[in-house]
């Protein structure tokens, strides 16, 4: 256990998962808990305790601030990433997410922070063509199945490995897909707006995930722990994308998506979703990454984390009921940002 009052450092704490981990902090009591945001930054998901966060003006890719904002700092819970599938940000992937990171290690190195968790994700962890089960222990190698973004956060996972061989104690989260309340325009969260509006269509892909409050509780539980040097996959159960969607209606009283992808109809469905965006005045939403994901079936092992803190999930079909209750609610307040709560109940 660390003292309540030592100094704690969120990077990414205006994002998705990084604010579920500053209201964590909080309702555990710690008294010191700063935070990066820049000037552009939304504060919607911390709105309701904001007041509570030493806010640090900060980019990553900035070594001068990010020297002075280090500086007294105890503990760091690295939370900032760029998530992107599409090609044309392959460089702002990689200057965000690896030299970010790389700038961040090498202050935590000089101002002798005591302990960094990086919240990485099971992008970064290597992938096989023999095999689809993934664990802690695969090793990374080129593949057609590494997006950019995997690409950028496997590299931003070794300058954190770089960090530990100078000296730094760090351990390692890698989630699996993210569940939960937060932008309903967003990551998994988009998926809810998308049943509600009747989207017809599911692939034969399947994946791994986890809910964003159990990352939260698991980055807190790892920081707190002695355990340092080792990585942790984070996902409750694999999921088909089309057992995924039929919770999703049914929390929603929806349709179900029916109609099955085959690979041959994607380049149609990419010219489709090209010209709707155009007209919208969007980017396209279905890149040649996203296109290609949709069709893989990865298997995720998630004993180390079960067994290392005596680790228990939440169940997927529990959180996407919570989260289709706030999606409902949220529709009748101008889809404004929600947070699910860390007392949960069991499902009925």
């Amino acid at each position: 256990m660390i003292d309540k009052k030592a100094h704690i450092l969120v990077t990414g704490g205006t994002g998705f998962i990084g604010s579920y981990i500053l209201r964590h902090l909080l309702d555990k009591g710690y008294e010191s808990v700063s935070a990066f945001r820049r000037k552009s930054s939304r504060l919607d998901l911390v709105a309701d305790f904001s007041e509570e966060i030493n806010w640090i003006e900060c980019d990553l890719r900035d070594a001068f601030d990010l020297n002075k904002a280090i500086s007294d700092v105890d503990y760091i819970i690295h939370a900032a990433a760029k998530v992107s599938f599409h090609k044309s940000d392959r460089d702002l992937l990689y200057e965000i997410n690896v030299e970010g990171t790389a700038n961040l290690v090498n202050f935590a190195l000089k101002h002798q922070v005591k302990k960094l968790i990086h919240v990485s994700s099971v992008a970064a962890i290597g992938r096989k063509d023999e095999s689809n089960i993934i664990d802690e222990d695969v090793d990374w190698q080129k593949s057609r199945h590494n997006s950019n973004y995997a690409i950028s956060k496997h590299l931003a996972e070794m300058e954190v490995w770089r960090g530990a061989s100078e000296g730094l104690d760090v351990a390692v989260l890698n989630p699996a897909n993210v569940m939960g309340s937060g932008f309903w325009n967003e990551g998994t969260a988009r998926t809810f707006q998308q049943i509600w509006d009747g989207f017809p269509f599911y692939t034969s892909g399947m994946t791994g995930y986890v809910d964003v409050r159990d990352v939260a509780r698991f980055s807190i539980d790892l920081l707190e722990s002695d355990i340092k040097g080792e990585r942790f996959i984070l996902s409750e159960n694999d999921y088909s994308y089309k057992h995924i969607f039929e919770l999703i209606a049914r929390a929603l009283n929806k349709k179900a998506p029916g109609i099955k992808v085959k690979k041959w109809m994607v380049p149609f469905a990419r010219i489709g979703d090209w010209v709707k965006s155009k007209m919208a005045g969007k980017r396209p939403f279905l890149s040649r990454e996203i296109a290609h994901n949709a069709f893989q079936r990865w298997k995720y092992v998630n004993e180390k984390s079960r067994e290392a803190l005596a680790f228990e999930y939440t169940p997927i079909p529990q959180t996407i009921m919570e989260t289709a209750r706030q999606f409902k609610i949220a529709r009748e307040n101008g889809m404004s940002p929600s947070h699910l709560p860390f007392k949960v109940s069991k499902t009925t």
